[in-house]
């Protein structure tokens, strides 16, 4: 199930617009556990002081769970400095998966907003609303 499920912020307010998110970039993620259940036929999210919630995983079919959004799966490098005499890479190399087909998981989406525009702030302590959506790769 790696990389079948991910969350955006849809209105670019936390990281860019519909772009994949990682802990890296909203550490606030790592307080979300994953766990699978019935033999890894469901997901299920936990946080605290959130209620949890269960997501099937069984793949989607574009044709009949609704709208596609295009994630865009790319970030920059953490781990290369890059510039150095002995490699090519240039300082802050990126990486990009492309462009991933997905759906937007409502419910999921939901309990997503409820607790990550609780718990993430800025540097001075306020609050970051924004539109988040957990989002499940579809196949083709």
């Amino acid at each position: 199930l790696d990389r079948a499920f991910c969350i955006v912020d849809m209105e670019g307010v936390v990281v860019a617009a519909r772009e994949a998110i990682s802990k890296r970039k909203l550490p606030a993620l790592a307080t979300i556990e994953t766990v699978l259940l019935n033999g890894g036929a469901t997901l299920e999210l936990r946080a605290p002081g959130q209620a949890p919630i269960q997501i099937e995983t069984a793949p989607l079919n574009t044709s009949k769970n609704g709208d596609i959004l295009i994630v865009d799966a790319s970030g920059k490098s953490t781990t290369t400095s890059g510039g150095g005499d002995e490699d090519d890479v240039p300082a802050m190399a990126g990486w990009k998966l492309g462009e991933l087909k997905g759906v937007v998981l409502e419910e999921a989406s939901e309990w997503v907003n409820i607790y990550l525009n609780g718990v993430v702030k800025t540097a001075s302590g306020k609050a970051r609303p924004t539109r988040y959506a957990m989002v499940r790769s579809v196949s083709h």
